[in-house]
């Protein structure tokens, strides 16, 4: 690809920590994985993940998505407490696949797929009331294999959990552009 004043564009870039390479014939950048769902894509998955019954039956907003991250609010309510009336470390393990999976689709073309192939959550503190914030930073982005780190906080910003996602990507996945492609 060549640049405007005669010289080789770079093959690859780095934008927030990721490798990027340009795609020609397209003015987005792409990620190893894949040039990355549009807007419509992105938010047509967003409400199909809210809308799933264990997901609804947790209650949680998705309050950002985008770039290689994602953030996912909970407020604490007796559906999601342990015998303690704490919150139940599934949840926990849950929430983390789900902001992982949304961090990672944002990198992914709309016919890919991420599955977790490995998921490790430490729990480092419990929590029992207020609201808890699930982020998710990708760390690497392959084109077969995504790292993720996810991390959960209390509303005052201290630390609860954190997870390590590895991620197996299928590209491309027909259920997936179809679940897209559904109005």
């Amino acid at each position: 690809m060549k640049r405007t004043d005669g010289g080789l564009a770079p093959p690859s870039i780095h934008v927030n920590g990721l490798r990027v390479r340009r795609n020609p014939g397209r003015s987005r950048v792409r990620a190893e994985g894949g040039t990355g769902m549009n807007d419509d894509q992105l938010k047509k998955l967003i409400g199909k993940v809210a809308q799933l019954p264990y997901h609804r039956f947790m209650d949680f907003r998705i309050e950002s998505c985008g770039k290689g991250a994602c953030e996912i609010r909970i407020d604490i309510h007796p559906n999601i407490l342990n015998v303690f009336n704490t919150v139940h470390g599934g949840i926990h393990y849950s929430m983390c696949d789900v902001v992982a999976f949304l961090a990672a689709c944002t990198l992914l073309d709309g016919d890919s797929l991420s599955v977790t192939s490995d998921i490790n959550v430490s729990v480092l503190s419990f929590a029992a009331s207020g609201t808890l914030i699930y982020t998710a930073k990708v760390l690497k982005m392959g084109k077969r294999i995504g790292f993720i780190e996810s991390r959960v906080y209390d509303g005052d910003r201290n630390l609860i959990a954190v997870a390590r996602i590895t991620k197996t990507i299928i590209s491309p996945h027909p259920k997936m552009k179809e679940l897209l492609e559904k109005p």
